[in-house]
């Protein structure tokens, strides 16, 4: 791998992870289930599910 390669990655793993981090999902609260979006809306960006999106999405877990 290329240092500019490493740099790329790098730099999209870390606003990546700023981006989740900042997403504010609180326990017992309306914005709870913001972090479930933002995983959905990242998936849905990439081109597998963009053209499999049947295998994207949110579902309900039994007990959760």
């Amino acid at each position: 791998m290329m240092v500019k390669d490493k740099e790329y990655m790098k730099n999209l793993i870390e606003e990546n992870l700023l981006a989740f981090v900042g997403t504010r999902s609180d326990t017992n609260s309306k914005e709870e289930h913001n972090v479930e979006k933002f995983f959905e809306n990242y998936f849905l960006k990439l081109d597998y599910f963009k053209k499999h999106p049947e295998y994207c999405g949110l579902f309900d877990i039994p007990g959760d």
